[in-house]
């Protein structure tokens, strides 16, 4: 007997299984909670096996953290308690993006034919397969060859967000998505590639004095250098190469020439009131006249549509007489391609993409230079411009100058009473859904109330009487009660946050939204050479 006693009390020193402290949030605790569930029923199935419900409840209590142990504070059985921490630490698992992964699975360079069919085998163990009809594994099949052969990338993340579909819900669901894609890119290719109209601009008297006249230099003889595979655009849009049928310019109408197929800024027709000036140098003494031909009719600008006529002034470029297009919807000032060229402005090193008014319509930069730029009796000097080709005006003037003044108006001629626009408005914003998906399985949490110094006492009755005030938060009587921390930001600044790691966010299941790559980012933001940072207030709430 003694010796029973000593093998018995030896095996279960080996099976006593060490404190768990896992949290849920931490990478990896589902394995961890399985193993040490595991471990623990076999050392109860020997030191327990016919002990009654409360001692085996107590000996769960007595192998688990604090932390742990508020998860089950208000379980009564060690069943409960079980069921509650299998439900808090096993995520629900997705068998869609299971069975997807395992079919995409590939041997990557380097892994040996064993390793890559025990890579297999461990995802295997997530498909959740069982036994089932040649029809049933027909569809199954099917439908996971059709998920990993779309080619839309946002339809196949959208399908794998579900944890379980059959074939005809997977159907219905991809051609929902399908032409609700479709719906979209045709209301956004239908609206005009333009910018917005401009509500304001200068009306100022120009005194006369002489000047070269530039106002309609619009010529197309320019060398290119042969563009490489990455440089190249697409001839219809200005984008990148792609198929035919997916361009967002297919169903456009161009604003120029009235056709469909192209955005204005890439249109090769006559454009109505295109006038060619050619200048021409004589004697240091002699002012230089510009010859003007006569196949071209336009007066006004160079390439505007009419429509613009009444937002287009004169200016003068550093002594030359130019049109100039006011745009509000403008942050910076541009100068065409081929004024710069003709005026024979210095030119710096810039790239960058513009996106206009309509997202599917991008311009790029080609340079940079700086000019004298006059409207009426206000001069603005060295002003930065950056270059960009097939304007439609000489310049396009935007909020950097316009900014510089408190207001300015433009006279449309219209019957009602003056425009007045206002750019401060007040934001009507639905209210946001602040917890969604969430585990059906759950129930309040009161998490104890926290010790913090006088200081930071002071700080957060301070920060709820202002939220209060601010009408930011409201009083509330719930069974739920997270805590409140205060941190310190890369300023040194106290900010007040909520922590619901203990309490809400245990019972939020995890939502597989894709995140952006950052590599990525960091290569689209490495171009540029000046960064900006805004600090906004209170935004941990």
């Amino acid at each position: 007997m003694p010796d029973e006693k000593e093998k018995s009390s030896s095996i279960s020193r080996y099976l006593r299984p060490e404190r768990f402290d896992v949290e849920p949030a931490v990478a990896g605790s589902d394995l961890k909670w399985i193993h040490w569930k595991y471990s623990f029923e076999n050392f109860i199935a020997q030191e327990a096996a016919s002990a009654d419900d409360a001692l085996k409840y107590k000996l769960l209590v007595n192998h688990i953290s604090p932390s742990i142990f508020n998860f089950i504070q208000a379980c009564n059985t060690y069943v409960d308690a079980m069921t509650t921490l299998s439900t808090t630490y096993e995520k629900r698992k997705n068998i869609t993006l299971a069975r997807h992964r395992l079919a995409t699975r590939k041997q990557q360079p380097g892994e040996t034919l064993a390793e890559y069919s025990r890579s297999l085998a461990i995802l295997a163990r997530e498909c959740h397969f069982k036994a089932v009809t040649a029809n049933e594994h027909q569809n199954e099949t099917v439908c996971g060859t059709f998920i990993a052969g779309i080619l839309s990338q946002k339809i196949r993340e959208r399908l794998l967000e579900k944890s379980t579909m059959s074939l005809e819900e997977t159907l219905n669901l991809a051609i929902s998505l399908e032409t609700a894609e479709n719906t979209s890119r045709l209301l956004t290719v239908s609206s005009p590639s333009t910018s917005a109209v401009p509500v304001n601009a200068i009306s100022e008297t120009q005194a006369p004095q002489p000047q070269f006249n530039l106002a309609a230099t619009r010529t197309q003889n320019f060398q290119y250098s042969r563009p490489t595979q990455s440089d190249r655009r697409c001839f219809f849009c200005g984008g990148n190469v792609h198929q035919r049928i997916k361009c967002p310019a297919n169903n456009a109408q161009c604003q120029l020439c009235s056709k469909k197929g192209h955005f204005a800024t890439l249109c090769r027709s006559s454009r109505p009131g295109q006038r060619t000036v050619n200048v021409i140098t004589t004697d240091d003494d002699d002012v230089t006249q510009p010859q003007v031909t006569d196949s071209h009719l336009s007066i006004i600008s160079a390439a505007a549509p009419s429509s613009l006529r009444k937002a287009t002034i004169p200016i003068t470029l550093n002594n030359y007489q130019a049109d100039a297009l006011l745009d509000t919807g403008s942050s910076i000032s541009f100068i065409d391609k081929n004024t710069a060229l003709t005026m024979n402005l210095k030119r710096k090193p810039c790239r960058q993409a513009i996106t206009l008014a309509s997202l599917n319509n991008i311009s790029y930069v080609e340079g940079l230079c700086y000019a004298t730029i006059q409207i009426g009796e206000h001069i603005y000097q060295h002003q930065p411009l950056l270059i960009v080709g097939d304007l439609c005006a000489d310049v396009i003037i935007g909020h950097d100058i316009l900014g510089k003044h408190s207001s300015f108006e433009l006279q449309f001629g219209g019957d009602k009473r003056p425009l007045k626009v206002c750019n401060v408005m007040e934001a009507s914003v639905p209210p946001a859904s602040v917890f969604t998906n969430l585990s059906p399985n759950i129930k309040p949490i009161a998490i104890r109330s926290r010790r913090h110094s006088q200081e930071d006492q002071e700080f957060i009755s301070n920060e709820i009487s202002n939220l209060l005030k601010d009408k930011v938060i409201e009083p509330s009587i719930s069974p739920w009660r997270a805590q409140v921390l205060v941190t310190s930001d890369g300023y040194h600044r106290k900010r007040l946050v909520i922590d619901y790691s203990q309490t809400i966010n245990r019972f939020t299941e995890l939502d597989a939204y894709p995140l952006p790559n950052i590599d990525s980012i960091i290569t689209q933001v490495a171009k540029y050479n000046i960064y900006s940072q805004k600090q906004q207030y209170n935004t941990s709430h």
